[in-house]
């Protein structure tokens, strides 16, 4: 269907409400936009079709979801069929976004793959086998460096992760490009900014908390333990302080399911939702929690720090780029150090001032590094 009407091609598992999946729409809408591509765009998601809500795909891009019977085949035959899709689609350029079934491809069919076109990779996110563990990712894997020279380049959003990719891949690190991403088409004006919540409010009582937002997958990655025990930290305190959680239970096999803990220590677990943070009522948030094991850089944090939410998180990833401490949020060592959490937490709860001067630096901060206009 789409042969002759690609010049560009993306491919995405799917197109959901991740940080990933705001890459794909940011990257679809500015090739979308471009005259000289106009209906020349494509995306192709891989993975399980109803994961991808297709109305995050913007107008103009053409989509192509593979057929569920696709992952019925052997993984030879799989990579057989992507890479000889992409011939003759004959795109000029190929971005990928955290797609394994075109990096496993392209580990076989490298020179087909990387001939007469221009082929990105993108690494927003590295799964880890094990806790503390070492990042993995098809195309990290020692017997696939070959294709690196046909590379045009490798597209991360944070200098931490682009050190381990150049590190990790062994490649040369000026072929990693950093490209901020914006977490938003529109920014509010700060003057709305200062009349949430966040920036108003100085006194918490039992009856009227301090109200904390933790919006991610609960998942293994985020480290929904460590919620669990900032909660029950928390409440041994006597903080005036209510968590908030939405978010899908992502759980692997042997997983325990922790929202019955969670809602027996008084955090309110809301559920799903999609559209990010902007889609839940911020204005009634005082702060938003991150936990994770690791990150590549977290879009939340930066829609946090658009929407005036001061943010308390764990010192991983590219975390660092955005959040300096004290300065446009606070950070703790990581995951475990729940001491950290609470300390931070109460802080914010006792000065209104500091919440201010969070609010204010990490807006300025954001605006002017993670806008659409900042990385036009």
């Amino acid at each position: 269907d789409l042969r002759g009407r690609c010049g560009l091609l993306m491919l995405a598992p799917w197109v959901g409400i991740g940080g990933a999946d705001l890459v794909v729409q940011n990257y679809a809408k500015a090739f979308v936009g471009r005259p000289d591509l106009a209906g020349q765009t494509a995306l192709i998601t891989t993975a399980d079709a109803s994961r991808t809500d297709t109305d995050l795909i913007p107008p103009g891009m053409q989509h192509h979801q593979l057929p569920e019977s696709y992952r019925n085949l052997p993984h030879d035959r799989q990579r057989q069929l992507i890479a000889q899709a992409i011939v003759l689609l004959k795109p000029a350029t190929i971005i990928p976004v955290n797609c394994f079934d075109f990096s496993r491809a392209l580990n076989t069919y490298a020179p087909q793959l990387g001939t007469d076109r221009r082929v990105y990779l993108t690494f927003f996110a590295f799964d880890r086998i094990g806790r503390g563990s070492y990042p993995t990712n098809p195309i990290t894997d020692d017997a696939g460096r070959a294709f690196t020279s046909r590379l045009a380049g490798v597209i991360t959003d944070n200098h931490a992760t682009a050190s381990l990719v150049a590190d990790t891949m062994g490649i040369d690190d000026t072929v990693v490009k950093v490209h901020r991403q914006p977490a938003m088409r529109s920014i509010p004006e700060f003057e709305s900014i200062a009349q949430g919540s966040a920036y108003v409010d100085e006194q918490f009582s039992a009856e009227r908390p301090f109200e904390v937002v933790w919006p991610h997958r609960m998942d293994r990655e985020k480290r929904v333990d460590s919620l669990v025990e900032i909660a029950e930290e928390v409440r041994r305190r006597g903080l005036p302080v209510r968590i908030n959680v939405h978010g899908s239970a992502v759980l692997h096999a042997g997983d325990p399911d922790l929202r019955p803990q969670l809602r027996r220590l008084g955090v309110v677990v809301h559920g799903p939702y999609k559209g990010g943070l902007p889609a839940l009522p911020v204005d009634r948030y005082h702060c938003m929690l991150l936990t994770s094991e690791s990150e590549g850089l977290p879009l939340s944090i930066v829609q946090a720090m658009h929407l005036g939410l001061p943010v308390v998180a764990s010192a991983v990833g590219g975390v660092g780029d955005i959040v300096k401490d004290r300065e446009t949020g606070l950070l703790t060592t990581g995951p475990d150090d729940i001491t950290g959490f609470v300390d931070a937490i109460a802080a914010l709860v006792e000065s209104r001032e500091l919440r201010r001067t969070l609010i204010r630096g990490g807006y300025d901060f954001a605006r002017a590094n993670q806008s659409v206009d900042a990385v036009q």
